[in-house]
């Protein structure tokens, strides 16, 4: 008895040659693609962004950031060096006003989140005062 052997198929761009190509495919095929400096972006400052005086707290410069969890000042690592010490000065305070003065600390909370949006940390601090502030 012999063994009946199959041919791999062909797949991908060599599989296709000589097929018809819809033109709508043909044309988003055809342009090229853009970078990411062709992406229309917001206008933003040049530095960071730095929450408005009149709307929230300084933070304070009397407290120690080495208060903050490990992980938290890990998360706080992919903010430039200033930026990060305010924002861990923010929380800290936030923290520390929580059960004395729960508007205070949601301020507080809402500074650093101007400053840090994506940090995970900053996100669960203003629900916590916010929370607490009711």
């Amino acid at each position: 008895m012999s063994k009946q052997v199959s041919t791999p198929r062909r797949t991908g761009p060599a599989g296709n040659r000589g097929k018809r190509v819809p033109a709508a495919k043909r044309d988003r095929l055809a342009t090229p693609r853009r970078g990411r400096s062709d992406v229309r972006r917001r206008e933003e400052p040049a530095s960071s962004p730095v929450p408005d005086s009149a709307n929230y707290p300084a933070p304070p410069e009397d407290v120690d950031t080495r208060l903050l969890d490990r992980a938290v000042r890990a998360e706080l690592r992919s903010l430039s060096k200033p930026n990060a010490e305010a924002v861990a000065r923010h929380l800290i305070a936030a923290g520390q006003l929580l059960d004395t003065d729960p508007d205070r600390a949601l301020a507080h909370a809402r500074a650093a989140r101007v400053r840090a949006r994506r940090v995970a940390a900053v996100r669960e601090a203003v629900g916590v005062a916010a929370y607490r502030a009711g």
